[in-house]
């Protein structure tokens, strides 16, 4: 039953209750006194109807008053209508029932109400309980899922995400923002979850402005219902527009606190103002301690990933390193073994002779420059260099350099050009001319025969300027921060054609580094070329040493020997030391000349090297070993490289023997009369 308001408010008082209780039964019978028919045959059901009311809605008391004056009225009514005193018996017995039905309803009818009460209560509560219990088994599921995922995830963005979305889902809010703490005290947003147009990952938010700043200044949860208006929130003009858009009242910020140590917040923005409760502050809460751990470990395991590549890409530039060191050394050392090879079986007026000590000379030199270069990134890098400086014109130490460089032929194949100013520097002039020297050279080997290079030396504001430029193969975007690290080359082939160690940069670097200059490297891509300038007032240089090998025995049974290899001085000796031996040998220089010369000369035997530009030597031995004439002929593998897997490459090649630089003599007949065993 639905009553007006002003009624239930009246019926909340006793006085008014009791005045109702009278008021009704006499209502009711003067309404349904004119109606005398009606009034005859169901003068009782209205009254019963107010007695129900009164019992309903005004309680047991005004019931029962408003039972007796119903039992009045009525009698009344009857006595009227009869015109006398007097009851008949039918219209006692009306009354009697009336007004024990009505005595029935004024006892019965409140406590049914009361009953129906209580039911409604409990099944209000058991609804509430219910709803409390999904929702913390909800929230419960919430933090164990994301408890596993900040468990498993290694990134920290991705973790911030997680946390962001179930902020999102939990408290259903208009967006949730997970920032972190910045060095400068600014809170850059690292992942959004909702609808938030303005703040995108990547947002910055100034030091300590809006709820956020608070929280990170207070060290606790700040809670506003609303953010535009209240006092205790100080908001930048920007920050304000962004919460004016986006039409947010309420929001909340919880610092992220890990060993004590605020690391970011998170936060929640509502459009709609509403209640934060307890219960929601202490999820918030569980939610904001969940995500500092899960970030703050995701940052780490990301911090010892990339210590661990790091150290992993070191390792395996150390490997490289070594790789290429015993192959550097080798080329020289087999050119200059083979040199002393031949001086040791002719006379001393043999022009042979004098060409073997040639040779020997230029490999020694190259020895000696990649052992100087070995050293001084070892004497740079412990600072045991001690620099001789004094004023000097970076102009003449470049044409020094230059004249040293060109009359050893370094730029006979390209098409190079020097262009000097006076431009003077506080310097070490042989560090200077290192420095020169290596920038020229690498220039030349990473810029193709025809190509261009070219130095300049000028005065460029307060700085004394070298820049070199080329039209060589260029760098990688990917390259160019790690250029002048230490081992560091580009792409790298079998043929090692470009040679060197990958320190000759790292070397320019310290050195200019030394004298308070700086040293930059610029490209446009692969392809493109590649430039790279000097600063300073001041620059480095390169030095020399010598060395010695053994003897050997005689081999017998002449050969005709097809010999391929690249490097002309090891190829030169060789050729020497195989006709001291008696063997008829044809030499190619690559391996595409070289297959065409075993086809034509069909030789007993072929020695190749396995770094040939072109074709290298394991498909020349294939492609020999598939011809009638290359069937049955021995072929002897000769490389810098001498690790099991080389072996192993060259024996599934064709190879009868592997040698490794410098060539024992002994071992290289052996293998030419076919007494050497197979590869490894």
């Amino acid at each position: 039953m639905r009553i007006l308001p002003w009624t239930r408010e009246a019926l909340r008082r006793p006085v008014w209750r009791h005045v109702l209780a009278v008021a009704v039964p006499v209502t009711v019978m003067l309404v349904i006194a004119p109606v005398d028919a009606y009034a005859e045959h169901v003068p009782n059901l209205p009254l019963l109807a107010g007695v129900l009311a009164i019992a309903w809605y005004g309680g047991r008391r005004s019931a029962l008053l408003a039972t007796v004056v119903s039992i009045v009225v009525l009698h009344a009514h009857v006595l009227r209508r009869h015109g006398t005193l007097r009851l008949e018996v039918p219209d006692v017995v009306g009354v009697v029932l009336f007004g024990g039905l009505a005595l029935f309803l004024a006892w019965g009818a409140p406590r049914l109400r009361r009953m129906l009460y209580e039911l409604e209560r409990e099944r209000q509560r058991e609804q509430r309980a219910l709803a409390e219990a999904e929702r913390h088994g909800r929230e419960a599921d919430e933090l164990r899922g994301l408890s596993q995922a900040l468990t498993s995830t290694t990134s920290p963005t991705a973790a911030a995400q997680r946390v962001a979305d179930a902020v999102k889902r939990l408290f259903e809010c208009s967006s949730a923002v997970v920032r972190l703490l910045e060095v400068d005290g600014s809170m850059v947003a690292m992942a959004v979850a909702g609808e938030n147009p303005v703040v995108a990952p990547g947002h910055r938010m100034p030091p300590g402005s809006g709820v956020v700043g608070l929280a990170v200044t207070e060290r606790r949860m700040v809670v506003t219902g609303s953010v535009l208006t209240d006092p205790r929130i100080g908001l930048p003009s920007p920050v304000r527009e962004q919460h004016e858009r986006l039409g947010h009242r309420l929001v909340v910020a919880t610092p992220l606190v890990v060993d004590g140590v605020v690391i970011g917040t998170l936060a929640l923005n509502d459009t709609a103002p509403r209640a934060f409760g307890d219960a929601e502050r202490a999820l918030l809460q569980a939610l904001a301690n969940h995500a500092a751990v899960g970030i703050r470990n995701a940052q780490r395991f990301q911090r010892e990933r990339k210590a661990r590549e790091e150290a992993e890409a070191s390792n395996r530039a150390k490997d490289e390193f070594l790789a290429m060191l015993g192959h550097e050394l080798r080329n020289p050392l087999a050119a200059i073994g083979s040199g002393v090879a031949v001086l040791n079986r002719i006379a001393v007026a043999d022009e042979r002779g004098a060409v073997a000590r040639q040779v020997i000379t230029r490999q020694v030199a190259h020895l000696r420059e990649l052992m100087d270069d070995l050293l001084d990134v070892g004497r740079v890098t412990t600072g045991k260099i001690v620099l001789s400086r004094r004023a000097a014109d970076l102009g003449a130490v470049a044409r020094g350099t230059w004249a040293v460089l060109e009359s050893t032929g370094t730029f006979a194949r390209h098409a190079a050009k020097l262009e000097v100013e006076p431009a003077w520097a506080d310097v070490d002039e042989t560090r200077m001319a290192q420095v020169i020297e290596n920038l020229l050279t690498n220039a030349v080997k990473y810029t193709p025969a025809g190509g261009e290079i070219v130095m300049r030396v000028c005065r460029e504001d307060d700085a004394a300027v070298i820049r070199v430029t080329d039209t060589g193969i260029g760098m990688a975007g990917t390259l160019l921060p790690r250029v002048f690290d230490l081992f560091v080359q580009g792409e790298r082939s079998r043929d090692r054609g470009k040679g060197g160690l990958g320190i000759g940069l790292t070397l320019v670097k310290r050195l200019v580094e030394m004298h308070g200059g700086t040293v930059t490297a610029a490209s446009e891509g692969p392809g493109r070329g590649s430039v790279f300038t000097v600063r300073c007032p001041a620059v480095p240089a390169a030095a020399e040493a010598p060395a010695t090998p053994p003897t050997r025995a005689a081999a017998s049974g002449p050969r005709r020997v097809v010999l391929v290899e690249d490097s002309a001085d090891a190829r030169q000796m060789l050729r020497a030391v195989l006709e001291l031996d008696g063997h008829e040998v044809h030499e190619a220089e690559d391996g595409l000349a070289g297959l065409a010369l075993a086809l034509r000369v069909q030789p007993d035997a072929a020695i190749l090297d396995i770094g040939l530009p072109g074709l290298d030597g394991c498909e020349l031995a294939r492609r020999l070993r598939a011809t009638d004439a290359g069937r049955d002929m021995v072929l002897v593998a000769v490389s810098g490289y001498g690790q099991p897997d080389d072996h192993r490459r060259s024996r599934a090649a064709g190879f009868d023997a592997h040698l490794v630089k410098p060539v024992d003599p002994d071992a290289l007949a052996r293998a030419l009369l076919g007494g050497f065993p197979a590869p490894r």
